[in-house]
């Protein structure tokens, strides 16, 4: 039985589509549906993995907060309650300027997404950091009408920049020649320090390897049991002598210490190089001037002569190492005894060396020579050819004739000596009669001058670091204040007299460290 055909209505002969019921299944609504809930799920995913690893706040056009995820409120530490209906000024830390925030707005009010790093301040006062993207929401008309502000904290990301930011500051500043290689030994920085210090600028040493400054002062084994230690992991310290890029040698205290990666692998080396030069040229002149001070000692009598009805002592107190000055009591001709007193321009070895030439030329001499001034003339006559134009003697030399109960004296530029009578008075100055020794290859010096003496009369003798010791307030002890004490001290032994002065100088300079070098030489007379 054939089926009716449908019924035709007006002059069309097509049939009228049929419309789906909404919400049945399998029609376009409810397929719809389905798309909607399924992008509802993603869009709850995505909002759930935000929460777990993002601080999320949402603000209004006027910066009002109107929500925030729990991470805001665990990094700041402040409820919902005291969160929503503020601004952020609630976690602000004072840390950025206006304009920064000014830059902020202007970016976002324009519909744009502004980026950067924001430290803010948790209710406990603690500082945190937050990486932040700011994103407007467009509202009617295509006006964005809220804020979504998405932020991850990198509190230790920015401790850490801190940290090294710190270090590279202090590595730029530090007055040691710092430098980086790779592996291979291809320096990858150096800092300021090495420029100053080697002569090659950054560009030059960038590149090029440490072999710029081998100097061929260490040798093929040193080097090899220098790459032995690094590659092992140990770090390597060394005295070594470099090159300058001028071609100068200097010394160097150098530490190379290997860096390694997390898995273990050494991936370069950090160099840092100590000037030593003038640290050890100050070494080698301490070891001078102490074996100066050696040579000196073995130069001055360890006992004074002892001669009938005279007493006699002399001291050195030096102010270091290489003292300058001399005395020393001497035979000369005719039985009788030469006391002399002198400064050796300058410290160290090398004058050292010249007053035991002077020394060795004067006890020669004078066992010849009964006037100090031919003797001074012989001894000057040696010294000078070998003497250079920075250095010379001042010496007085005072022959002691005890049994004629004479004193001749001769004074080559040095600082006076004085004869006091009985009562400590001053009876003569035993002033300069001629320039000092070494000046000038043909001096000569004249005659000797001549005194008779005096039972109970002091000769003294002294060198320039005794009068021109200075107080704290710079005024010179003088030689007034010594022969003050002489004569306060007269009637107690020549040893005592020395000791007496030395202590008044003592007193006189305070605390005063002694700049000079002070010798005394007391001749006490009973004859």
């Amino acid at each position: 039985m054939k089926p009716k055909e449908p019924k035709r209505t007006g002059a069309s002969s097509r049939t009228a589509p049929v419309r789906p019921v909404r919400g049945v299944s399998g029609s376009p609504n409810g397929i719809a549906d389905r798309k909607l809930l399924r992008e509802l799920g993603e869009l709850q995913s995505i909002k759930h993995a935000l929460d777990q690893s993002a601080i999320v706040a949402i603000t209004d056009r006027k910066g009002i907060i109107r929500a925030v995820n729990d991470k805001f409120v665990e990094i700041s530490g402040y409820s919902r309650e005291e969160l929503i209906g503020k601004t952020h000024h609630a976690v602000g830390s004072g840390h950025h300027s206006k304009s920064f925030y000014q830059d902020l707005w202007r970016t976002i009010d324009s519909g744009r997404v502004w980026r950067g790093e924001i430290r803010n301040r948790a209710k406990d006062g603690t500082y945190y950091w937050l990486d932040t993207t700011i994103t407007p929401l467009a509202g009617p008309a295509g006006r964005s009408w809220k804020y979504l502000a998405i932020r991850w904290p990198v509190t230790d990301r920015k401790a850490t920049e801190e940290s090294l930011r710190s270090i590279f500051n202090a590595v730029e500043h530090t007055a040691d020649a710092v430098f980086i290689t790779g592996r291979e030994g291809d320096i990858q920085y150096v800092n300021p320090a090495f420029t100053s210090m080697t002569g090659y600028s950054r560009d030059e040493a960038v590149g090029s390897t440490p072999r710029i400054l081998k100097s061929g002062v260490q040798g093929r084994d040193y080097y090899r049991a220098l790459w032995k230690r690094i590659l092992g992991g140990k770090a390597h310290r060394a005295m070594v002598v470099n090159r300058k890029k001028n071609g100068d040698l200097f010394y160097a205290e150098q530490t190379i210490t290997p860096i390694q990666d997390s898995a273990g692998e050494i991936t370069q080396f950090v160099s840092v190089i100590k000037d030593m030069t003038e640290r050890r040229k100050l070494e080698a002149q301490k070891i001078e001037m102490e074996l100066a001070g050696r040579i000196q000692q073995k130069l001055y009598p360890q006992q004074p002569p002892r001669l009938a009805g005279v007493d006699l002592a002399g001291a050195v107190f030096p102010a270091g190492h290489g003292c300058g000055d001399y005395f020393d009591f001497v035979d000369m001709a005719e039985g009788s005894v030469g006391i002399a007193i002198g400064d050796v321009a300058g410290h160290g070895v090398g004058p050292a060396l010249l007053m035991a030439e002077a020394r060795a030329y004067l006890r020669s001499i004078a066992r010849t020579h009964s006037d100090p001034c031919d003797v001074l003339g012989e001894v000057n006559a040696t010294l000078a050819p070998d003497m250079a134009d920075n250095h010379y003697i001042t010496l007085l030399l005072a022959r002691l004739d005890v049994r004629a109960k004479r004193l001749v004296y001769a004074n080559a530029g040095h600082v006076p000596g004085y004869l006091l009578d009985r009562e400590g008075d001053v009876r003569a100055v035993l002033s300069s009669v001629g320039p000092p020794l070494g000046m000038f290859e043909r001096t000569v010096y004249g005659a000797g001058v001549e005194f008779e003496l005096e039972p109970g009369e002091i000769a003294f003798f002294l060198t320039d670091g005794l009068v021109e010791s200075e107080n704290p307030g710079e005024e010179e002890f003088g030689y007034g204040r010594a022969l003050q004490v002489i004569r306060a001290h007269r009637r107690d032994s020549a040893q005592e007299i020395i000791g007496h002065v030395h202590r008044a100088v003592r007193e006189f300079s305070g605390r005063a460290d002694q700049r000079d070098d002070i010798t005394r030489v007391v001749c006490k007379l009973d004859l």
